[in-house]
């Protein structure tokens, strides 16, 4: 819904790219039998040295979420489908 409305946040997330991460994304998760949430949080442990990716986390229930998360590993064949179709975006400004 934000999306539609935030002109904003279309300016950071409206493009193509974008839509086919998130393709890609519920793609791997389908095929794993997990949530699309679950193989984001994957992919950020697979990559991510050190990161805090329980931004957001409001109830018992999405912290139990991201925990089983961890059980998720992705392979290099799901990593690659997964950043394919990336394209890196200009800073916002921040130096």
């Amino acid at each position: 819904e934000r999306a539609r409305t935030d002109d904003y946040a279309r300016l950071w997330y409206g493009r193509d790219e974008d839509a086919q991460v998130a393709h890609a994304v519920a793609a791997v998760a389908a095929r794993r039998g997990v949530r699309p949430s679950d193989v984001a949080l994957a992919w950020v442990l697979a990559r991510c040295l050190e990161a805090a990716p329980i931004i957001g986390a409001t109830t018992v229930e999405h912290v139990d979420s991201a925990i089983a998360a961890l059980d998720v590993t992705l392979d290099g064949q799901e990593l690659a489908e997964l950043e394919a179709p990336y394209r890196w975006r200009a800073s916002g400004g921040h130096s």
